[in-house]
Parts: structure tokens; C-alpha cells; sequence
């Protein structure tokens, strides 16, 4: 390896995302917005907040496959901690289940396309893209674990881990696609140039839906030929 312009090219060095987050208690206020306040226990003579140490892919994967309705929403976030720098009690983000899905569309659409792209997708959503700007610059610690040269990324929001670790995959060259299947849109990762669907479920219904289709269409034409 030689230095060029002032920067190495490292080669087949792993990169781990972390998260590392403070305890939140999130509810759902009588108006459907949510709200939070700092969780802590006592250790000694200090009230300290407990840590949610997770994988970033993890955490990313499990957010993707949240269902929209407030009792999922606030298992998710009870279990995960801190959600985005900029945060506040009399400010929360996400404000409210319509925007806990959009940062899930977000999210989505960043898998899904070049991050020279992203700029593009952000501006569609200023509110949570300004949040997204806030979230995705962690800390790269380089270390060693053995013999061994490892890269890890400590993020201590939910918004940074998820952010982080679509970073990582894209430099490892990974691909994500929506599934094609209208009742699913699950983001999967490409690895396979062919595929279309997240797994042989969603083909199967998608063919049976399309069979039905062509057999309903064939009908509606002999029909209106033999009037």
C-alpha cells in the first residue's frame, strides 16, 4: 500500500457497527405523540442511564420489519435506546407514528440507491433528512482483535447505527433491492443479478396472483366475444 494525496487504500479489513445508546422510556400521549424520558438506575451512589449495546445490521434489520402500529413502534424503541442526535423531550424524534414509518422509508430508500444519491432522497423529507445529516458521521476506531485488523463503528443513536452500517455494506459492495411483490416491499440484499423477490414465498404468491390474473383477463375477452 502507498499513500496517495495523504490516504491509504486499506484492503480486506472488516468494519463493525456498533450501537451503543442510552436507555430511553418512550409512551404514547393521549393526542398519538410520542414522548420519552431518560431511563437510569441506581449504581452506587449515581442514577446512570443503562446502555443497549447492538449490531448496527441488526438494529437496521429489525426497524426495516417494525409493523406500523404504536405497540410495536414502542417495543422497538424501549428496546433500542437513544433514536437520533437532536432529540429532546419537548422535541422527540420520531414525533409520532407517521414519522417513525417515514424514517422507515427513508431508511429503505437509502438501502436502495448510490450514496451519491442520497442528497436527492433526503431533500424529499428536509425534517428527517436534516436528521439523518446529524446521525451519519460515527467515529471509524481502528484496532485489532488477535492478530487481526478490525474496523469498528460505535454509534450511540439508532438513527447512526442504521446509517452507519448502510455505509459499511455499501463499501463492501453489497446491493439491496424492494421486493417486487406489492404486499411485501421488503428491502433484501442482492446475491443473486436475477432475483426480484426477498424469498421463495413471495415468488410463489406473486406467479399464483399473476396466473390468476391472465386466467381472469382470458375470461373477460371470451366473454365479450361471444356477445
Amino acid at each position: 500500500m502507498s499513500p496517495q494525496h495523504g490516504s491509504i487504500r486499506l484492503i480486506s479489513v472488516s468494519v463493525r457497527v456498533q450501537l451503543d445508546a442510552a436507555s430511553w422510556s418512550w409512551r404514547v400521549l393521549p393526542s398519538g405523540k410520542l414522548a420519552y424520558d431518560l431511563h437510569t438506575v441506581q449504581t452506587g451512589t449515581v442514577s446512570v442511564p443503562p446502555r443497549f449495546r447492538r449490531s448496527g445490521r441488526a438494529v437496521r434489520d429489525r426497524f426495516l420489519s417494525v409493523e406500523a402500529n404504536p405497540d410495536a413502534a414502542l417495543r422497538f424503541l424501549n428496546s433500542t435506546g437513544y433514536f437520533a442526535n437532536g432529540s429532546l423531550p419537548s422535541r422527540p424524534i420520531p414525533s409520532d407514528l407517521e414519522e417513525f414509518e417515514k424514517f422507515q422509508q427513508v431508511v429503505k430508500a437509502l438501502l436502495t440507491t448510490k450514496p451519491s444519491q442520497w442528497p436527492k432522497v433526503l431533500e424529499q423529507y428536509p425534517k428527517i433528512g436534516d436528521t439523518v445529516n446529524r446521525n451519519k458521521a460515527p467515529a471509524l476506531a481502528l484496532n485489532w482483535e488477535g492478530n487481526v485488523p478490525i474496523g469498528v463503528v460505535t454509534a450511540v443513536s439508532v438513527v447512526g447505527a442504521i446509517v452507519a452500517s448502510i455505509l459499511v455494506d455499501r463499501w463492501a459492495g453489497a446491493e439491496f433491492r424492494m421486493c417486487k411483490n406489492p404486499r411485501c416491499r421488503k428491502v433484501f440484499e442482492v446475491t443473486d443479478a436475477r432475483k426480484i423477490f426477498c424469498n421463495g414465498d413471495c415468488a410463489h404468491r406473486s406467479a399464483v396472483r399473476a396466473y390468476k390474473k391472465r386466467k381472469r383477463d382470458r375470461r373477460m375477452r371470451d366473454s365479450d366475444a361471444r356477445r
